[in-house]
């Protein structure tokens, strides 16, 4: 995982634990990490080219309940492009715009 990718990664996954979230890690074979701190999820990004980053709004997280967003992260693009797929509602776009402005910051 490049550096950009990392800073841009944590900044996504710290504003969702900042916000008294959940967060399980994804790759095409299925959950790597649940956690509501920091490291755990920071050691298993990057292990795999994609990642979808599932954002509960709790801690009580159960599959399909208390959803509040989905990112799919594709590691290996060209420098500020790392979130790709993301879900739609209102509250959870609001909530990725400081992290889109910040990704953009690192295109080239």
């Amino acid at each position: 995982m490049r550096d950009d990718e990392r800073r841009i990664a944590e900044m996504l996954i710290r504003s969702a634990l900042d916000s008294a979230r959940e967060v399980a890690l994804f790759d095409e074979e299925g959950l790597i990490v649940k956690s509501n701190r920091l490291r755990p999820i920071m050691n298993e990004l990057g292990t795999s080219d994609i990642q979808q980053v599932l954002i509960y709004q709790d801690e009580a997280y159960e599959e399909g309940k208390n959803h509040f967003g989905t990112v799919t992260l594709v590691f290996g693009n060209e420098p500020g492009v790392l979130m790709s797929d993301t879900s739609t509602g209102k509250e959870f776009l609001e909530f990725l715009k400081s992290i889109e402005v910040y990704q953009a910051s690192f295109e080239e």
